[in-house]
C-alpha cells in the first residue's frame, strides 16, 4: 500500500523540504548521484579476482565453495560496474550534457524516493 501511495506523489513538483526550502527532483537526484559516486567511492569496492585466485589452494577441500565464492565477486564487480555506469550517464543528464532516457528516469524516481533502481 505504500509502495503504491509512493507511487502516486507528484514527482516533478518538490522531492523533500530542507529547512523551510524545497528542492526539486533533480536537485535530490543529483546529490545522491554525487554521494554513491564521490562520498562512498563505489569505483574502488570492486573485488580484485586475480588476487583472490592467487590466495586460493587448489588441493582445498572446500574448492567448491570457493568457486561459489568467486563467482560472487564477479557478478558484484559486473553490477558494480553497472551501477558506476548509470549514475555517471544520470550525473551527464542532469548537468544538460545527455539527454534522458526512460531507464534513466526510472533510476532517477527510484533515488529520489530511496529504493533501490529496478535495473540494479
Amino acid at each position: 500500500m505504500f509502495k503504491t501511495l509512493l507511487d502516486l506523489q507528484p514527482k516533478d513538483a518538490t522531492a523533500e523540504e530542507d529547512e523551510g526550502q524545497t528542492r526539486t527532483k533533480n536537485e535530490v537526484a543529483s546529490e545522491v548521484v554525487s554521494m554513491i559516486i564521490d562520498d562512498m567511492n563505489i569505483e574502488t569496492l570492486r573485488y580484485d579476482i586475480e588476487d583472490i585466485r592467487g590466495r586460493v589452494n587448489e588441493s582445498d577441500e572446500k574448492l567448491c565453495y570457493i568457486n561459489v565464492f568467486m563467482q560472487e565477486c564477479e557478478y558484484m564487480n559486473i553490477l558494480l560496474i553497472a551501477i558506476t555506469r548509470s549514475l555517471k550517464d544520470i550525473a551527464l543528464a542532469l548537468k544538460g550534457e545527455l539527454t534522458a532516457t526512460d531507464q534513466m528516469e526510472a533510476i532517477i524516481d527510484s533515488l529520489v524516493l530511496e529504493r533501490v533502481p529496478a535495473p540494479w
